[in-house]
């Protein structure tokens, strides 16, 4: 698939936009972000905990963090 935007040709297969981290309790939630995400170009990576999400934000950058702000573990530490 084959996109222009302005004078610049795009193949999505293999052009990235950036790198977005999503991270939420609801799986179902965190795949579909990351589905419709990848299809715009993005690279995802999705956690359904930040325990997990910490751990590579560690090791690797991230351009955004989407982060469902109400999680179980999250409402423990308050």
């Amino acid at each position: 698939m084959k996109q222009v935007m302005g004078d610049i040709k795009m193949n999505h297969d293999n052009f990235k936009v950036g790198r977005i981290m999503i991270v939420d309790d609801e799986a179902e939630l965190m795949s579909a972000l990351c589905e419709a995400l990848a299809v715009q170009g993005y690279e995802t990576m999705g956690f359904t905990t930040g325990a997990d999400a910490l751990k590579v934000l560690v090791e690797q950058d991230y351009d955004l963090l989407l982060t469902d702000l109400m999680m179980p573990e999250w409402m423990a530490l308050h």
